[in-house]
């Protein structure tokens, strides 16, 4: 897996892309915050997504979209009853119910990460994803799959 952005260099933490008042301390290299942008579930969704399929390959993954909140789902054959909800963000205030619930206003459901990626540029491009005066941007983990 690779990170697709400009300003990535091999060893920057994904965290330092996200909003850095996120976390209350700075994260050490390896744990569960190293790899958690603040504020950046759409850009980080595509590696949450990653790894659910590696860890439960027999399931379908796919994207819960909203304007607000995105996660990744782990589903046998409904998406809306999801065997698994990873959201690397927020799963230590929400539940899973609640995680999808937020990400579910507004939303989108997309099937595939290659459905996901092409949607993620356009929020982007809206405004709506807009960087805002951070210089340095979300890296978008690129995935190809096995």
């Amino acid at each position: 897996m690779g990170l697709a952005h400009p300003d990535y260099d091999l060893g920057d933490p994904p965290w330092w892309y996200g909003t850095r008042e996120w976390h209350r301390r700075l994260p050490r290299k390896g744990c569960l915050a190293w790899y958690q942008p603040g504020n950046k579930c759409h850009w980080i969704a595509p590696f949450s997504w990653a790894v659910g399929k590696e860890l439960y390959p027999d399931l379908s993954w796919g994207f819960v979209n909203g304007r607000d909140h995105t996660v990744v789902v782990g589903y046998q054959s409904r998406w809306y009853r999801p065997e698994w909800v990873f959201d690397i963000l927020l799963f230590r205030r929400n539940t899973a119910e609640e995680s999808l619930r937020f990400a579910r206003r507004r939303s989108t459901f997309y099937p595939t990460l290659e459905a996901y990626v092409p949607h993620l540029f356009d929020f982007a491009a809206s405004g709506e994803g807009a960087w805002g005066t951070w210089t340095r941007r979300v890296p978008l983990p690129v995935v190809t799959p096995r």
